[in-house]
């Protein structure tokens, strides 16, 4: 499925493979994430505070993604933007901002990011909640 048929998310037809042993790869999901939770809450808790001593706004950001089967998934990332950066986004695109060519909103040097947010963008630590 593409664009060009018609289809707006083509991701919404892509099933995902069923495994026959669905259980053992659960369990197997589970404990790695566990265990990784477990060491990696000490950063994660760094910078969480980073985050916080930054400046105002949530340490999280939500968002919605799209799962298995089309359902959607709320999934949580480091705060890297500034508190209402949607709103700004609008006002940026406004005055020719945006690098990107499609509805997708980029720029190299996003005034939106926070000084933490750059380190932490660079490094995808910022990915780290949706463990």
């Amino acid at each position: 499925m593409n664009r060009s048929a018609g289809v707006a998310e083509p991701w919404l037809g892509v099933q995902a493979p069923i495994c026959r042993d669905s259980w053992a790869k659960r369990a197997l999901d589970v404990v790695g994430a566990t265990v990784l939770l477990l060491v990696l809450s000490p950063v994660i808790a760094v910078i969480s505070v980073l985050i916080r001593l930054s400046g105002p706004g949530p340490v999280f950001f939500a968002w919605d993604i799209v799962g298995a089967g089309g359902r959607r998934i709320r999934s949580y990332k480091f705060r890297t933007m500034i508190p209402d950066a949607e709103r700004l986004e609008k006002t940026l695109r406004e005055q020719g901002a945006n690098e990107m060519t499609s509805v997708y909103f980029k720029m190299r040097h996003d005034p939106r990011v926070t000084p933490v947010g750059r380190i932490l963008r660079k490094l995808s630590l910022d990915e780290l909640p949706s463990l």
